[in-house]
């Protein structure tokens, strides 16, 4: 203590070094005229690890300031061996650069959402989460850097006939053993009622030796984040079939990172600690700081600055106050880890103090969270999931990222070589690195003038000026309003007028574009970033959420630099291309016109397609193809051969026969479907018209007639089955303008509309013999080439075997998805999540009555699944059965959107995330319902299934019905826009019940 006050009174800073673990601990000190805060530890990388050391080393360091401080201990670093540079790592694994400029995303482990991305412009990122191997493949394809969490420290019982893995080793032998004779626990869940226990360290690499192999055996990971080693403190182990000092414990810790990264694997960590920097290649939570946020813990995102939240292990958590100044608070807060690691370790916000953590409950964060990032030259975390900024604010996900990773990417392997305050309050801040970028940011509620190089700019609050070889980014006042620019080779941002635009080249003649809402054209200079781009040969196309291209898009030539783009009614991502890029022909089907549009069957009529080639280069040797419905080659009328110069257009005329066709139908004309003729877009390609085919009844040989008695028919859209003995052509069947099926032994007929019920019905149909005279009805329930299943009252689509996004149609209008998933849920296989791998995939029936699917499905834990699905228009049902017995909630709903919650037995609550069991979870029932104004559905248990289970936390809803073990599950989800009580499950449950009498 002594020598600490000798030092604080003259300027200078102790650093203590124990020869026993190499710990450093530097205490800061100031003099009276210094403009340094009060004497406080700004540097001790494992709290209390101290002891007793064998030896005490000190000197003296004049520090003149927090920096060189920090500088004092990076040469001393050094010597030790811990200036690992990401240089150096990323020489060893090329992967790395993967890493620099990339969001930390947890939450969107998918394909769709990968694709989703890359088409909004996140070039690169960090995705965390598991997904199948061949979708793992593409999302690495995309120059994405694929992880997953894993935890070697807390740790569960054995189960029953495995072996030691990440989360279960023998107890209580594996435990950390304490002085005083008790074994040490971990981590607590929230309900409270599963305690892990703490697995001793010296058996880190055992447990990862067993589990890692295995898991890049099955999956392409490139990276892998280890929690909790780097995060906690030094301690020891009395165990003696173990035993470790504090200072095995660190080696301890090392041998596991390095194993990890031995593996070709970007190595990842919990907040950080010196002794992990040549270990890790990044941290999460060292721009977190010691105040997380209340509920960072358990992942509980604050909906209001008031909430109060308990640690993990049952302590208090700080209340807003304090985390606004010390976690967030500016006036207080140097970025010592930065000027010593930032060159050797990429930094982050700890994910429950994600860049968006706090997007309900204190928005204006983010953007203070992106002026730190800035300042410190690192990268954002951010959340996909439902409850994360990709979802639920995308402007603010998209934003963070482009402010913050292409200044990372142009600066990642730079050191940081100070940090100065720039006023007596703390508010504005320099940081200047060694490849000569500098950087100014102003936190304070007023705004801040900064001269520099001869110009005055105003940085309003949580404005940042950065000026540097690589890079320059401004967000400055500009007629009292901020405004954002950010431009480096290949890539510029702007949010001027308004209206953000941002631009990145791929390659010297192709752009990827993202441009918000405008009402006006917008500028853009491509010549500022592809100094090589040919405005003469400029295309624009407007992508999908999944990057295809799809249409051309309005783009016009503004003087010798410029384009102007849109205007756009949404927000718009194009792709721009020229020269050679765009030196293709481009066929675009315009419009089709059938004459007559209104026939009796077996009239001909002409169906004329307007073909063009929008393109730079002539088309040759396609086909120009007209189908009946969908271009299915079953449905195929005619076909012709063109070849298009560019510019030209073509009105192609062809008389077709309506013998094989009734009803309402479509006639599409597509062109160049066989993709013969290399183009720049092929989703423009086709058009339809409508046909109405009178049905002449000479056509069909047979007929079955049946009485219906009005009062028995459910006249809601149900189907009922009219048995038929004969062996008939499918595709024949009719049933007097009501939507027909055939199945075997019977035919299936749609009853339902505004109209009271018929008193009897026709079925119609041709004798097997006789297939392929008719063309089956219009069937456009399954997409198959989106997976998707649209129905009447609702949507829905499957992503690696799983139904998810379930969304509500009201006449056809959609509303958000109401509920995000469908899934196998146990401990063994996942609780909110059903990795796995589709060992079959196969559409049993697809037809304007039913669509059958059947999903078979290799799950964790050796457990094979199968699921048979069958949609109808307002309903559909599932069957799950397991190839061995299996205690599970076969099919769990997880929530989008918050809905009331009720059961036949009387259960009442609300779905929104803000409880756990709710007094529901083993309840029993027959049926639940959901429900909000817009959207409704009920799950009625057909057979197979014991008591609710519900778990409103974290994941919204948790619902399903478990099972029995060794019984198939049936269940009926009916689905409605709307509903303001439960009588609507009331009623399909007894028409559930009649269909079973």
């Amino acid at each position: 203590v002594g020598l600490c006050d000798l030092a604080r009174g003259f300027g200078y800073a102790l650093i203590l070094e124990t020869s026993d673990d190499a710990v450093v601990q530097m205490t800061a000190c100031r003099r009276a005229d210094r403009e340094l805060v009060a004497p406080r530890v700004l540097w001790q990388p494992s709290k209390g690890a101290f002891g007793t050391p064998r030896k005490l080393l000190y000197r003296f360091v004049h520090t003149g300031s927090y920096t060189a401080l920090a500088k004092a201990y990076r040469e001393y670093a050094g010597r030790q061996g811990l200036l690992v540079t990401l240089a150096q790592k990323s020489a060893a694994n090329p992967n790395l650069a993967r890493l620099f400029g990339a969001p930390d995303v947890w939450g969107g482990a998918g394909l769709a959402f990968a694709r989703e991305a890359k088409a909004a412009g996140v070039e690169k990122m960090l995705i965390h989460g598991r997904a199948p191997a061949e979708h793992m493949r593409a999302i690495n394809a995309l120059g994405y850097l694929t992880s997953e969490y894993d935890n070697y420290t807390d740790i569960l019982p054995l189960e029953s006939g495995k072996g030691i893995d990440a989360n279960h080793d023998e107890l209580p032998g594996a435990a950390v053993l304490k002085a005083d004779g008790a074994r040490m626990t971990a981590w607590l869940t929230w309900d409270k009622k599963t305690q892990y226990m703490k697995r001793c360290p010296a058996l880190w690499e055992r447990a990862a030796r067993a589990v890692i192999p295995k898991v890049l055996a099955e999956t392409p990971f490139l990276g892998r984040f280890i929690d909790v080693t780097t995060a906690e403190a030094l301690y020891e182990c009395h165990d003696p079939a173990h035993p470790l000092t504090r200072a095995d414990k660190r080696r301890c810790g090392e041998t596991l990172l390095g194993y990890v990264r031995s593996l070709g694997l970007v190595a990842g960590g919990e907040h950080g600690i010196w002794w992990g920097v040549p270990h890790l290649d990044y941290i999460e939570g060292m721009m977190s700081g010691g105040y997380y946020s209340w509920p960072a813990g358990h992942l509980i995102h604050p909906k209001s600055k008031s909430e109060p939240f308990t640690s993990p292990w049952g302590g208090e958590l700080g209340k807003w106050s304090a985390y606004e100044q010390w976690g967030i608070g500016h006036a207080w807060r140097a970025p010592l880890w930065e000027l010593v690691f930032h060159d050797c370790v990429v930094s982050t916000w700890y994910w429950g103090d994600a860049s968006d953590w706090l997007r309900e409950a204190a928005p204006e964060i983010t953007a203070k969270k992106d002026a730190f990032s800035i300042l410190y030259g690192t990268i954002p975390l951010l959340w996909a999931n439902r409850e994360g900024s990709w979802h639920a604010n995308r402007v603010m996900f998209l934003r963070t990222y482009r402010v913050t990773c292409p200044l990372h990417e142009a600066i990642a392997r730079a050191e940081m070589l100070s940090h100065e305050f720039l006023d007596a309050a703390h508010d504005a801040q320099r940081t200047t690195f060694s490849d000569g970028t500098e950087i100014v940011v102003n936190f304070g509620a007023e705004p801040y003038t900064l001269e520099r190089a001869g110009r005055t700019r105003t940085l309003p609050t949580n404005g940042f000026a950065v000026k540097g070889p690589k890079i320059e980014q401004y967000c400055v006042l500009e007629d009292g309003a901020p405004v954002t620019t950010v431009e480096r080779e290949g890539f510029c941002y702007t949010e001027r007028g308004g209206v953000e635009l941002c631009a990145r080249a791929e390659g010297a003649e192709k752009l990827r574009v993202q441009v918000s809402a405008c009402a006006a054209a917008v500028r853009l200079e491509p010549v500022r970033f592809a100094p090589a781009w040919n405005l003469a040969t400029t295309r624009a196309y407007s992508l999908d959420p999944a990057g295809e291209r799809i249409a051309s898009a309005p783009c016009r030539r503004d003087g010798d630099t410029a384009l102007l783009l849109g205007p756009f009614s949404t927000a718009a991502s194009l792709d721009l291309l020229c020269g050679k890029e765009a030196a293709l022909p481009d066929l675009v089907v315009e419009r089709v016109v059938v004459d007559p549009p209104e026939v009796a069957q077996g009239a001909p009529v002409t169906a004329t397609a307007f073909v063009r080639n929008a393109g730079a280069t002539p088309a040759r040797d396609f086909a120009l193809e007209l189908f009946a419905d969908a271009a299915a080659p079953e449905r195929l009328l005619a076909s012709l051969d063109l070849a298009l110069a560019p510019g030209e257009e073509k009105a192609v005329a062809q008389r077709i026969d309506t013998t094989r066709c009734d009803g309402r139908r479509h006639i599409v004309a597509v062109a160049n479907r066989a993709g013969n003729a290399r183009e720049l877009c092929a989703r423009n390609n086709a058009a339809e018209a409508p046909l109405a085919v009178a049905p002449d009844a000479k056509f069909w040989r047979s007929a079955i007639e049946r009485a219906l008695a009005a009062d028995a028919v459910p006249w809601r859209g149900l189907p009922i089955a009219v048995p038929c003995a004969d062996a008939i052509d499918t595709a024949s069947a009719r049933a007097d303008g009501l939507p027909a099926q055939a199945i075997p032994g019977a035919v299936l007929v749609l009853l339902g509309g505004p109209a009271a019920a018929p008193g009897r019905i026709v079925v119609r149909y041709n004798p097997a013999d006789a297939a392929g005279t008719l063309l089956p009805p219009p069937a456009r329930m399954w997409q198959g080439e989106t997976r998707t299943i649209a129905a009447e009252t609702y949507r829905a689509r499957f992503e690696n075997g799983t139904l998810v996004d379930i969304v509500a149609l009201d006449n056809g209008a959609a509303a958000e998805p109401f509920i995000s998933k469908l899934i196998v849920s146990s401990r063994e296989t996942g609780w909110t999540e059903e990795p796995g791998t589709v060992e079959e995939f196969r559409v049993l029936e697809a037809g304007p009555v039913r669509t059958a699917i059947l999903v078979r499905k290799k799950l964790r834990a050796g457990v094979a699944c199968e699921k048979r699905y069958e949609f109808y228009p307002r309903y559909f049902e599932v069957e799950i059965a397991f190839d061995k017995p299996f205690g599970c909630v076969p099919s769990r709903a997880y929530y989008a959107r918050a809905g009331e919650f009720a059961t036949d037995a009387g259960a009442r609550t609300k779905v929104d995330g803000a409880g756990d069991g709710e007094g529901v979870i083993g309840a029993n029932a027959r049926w639940y319902a959901v429900y909000a104004p817009t959207w409704a559905h009920s799950c009625t248990l057909l057979g197979g299934a014991g008591s609710l289970t519900y778990w409103d936390a974290g994941e919204w809803g948790g619902i399903g019905f478990n099972s029995r073990g060794d019984a198939k599950v049936r269940l009926r989800y009916a689905i409605r826009p709307g509903g303001a009580d439960a009588a609507f499950a009331r009623d399909d449950a007894r028409e559930v019940e009649a269909a079973l009498r």
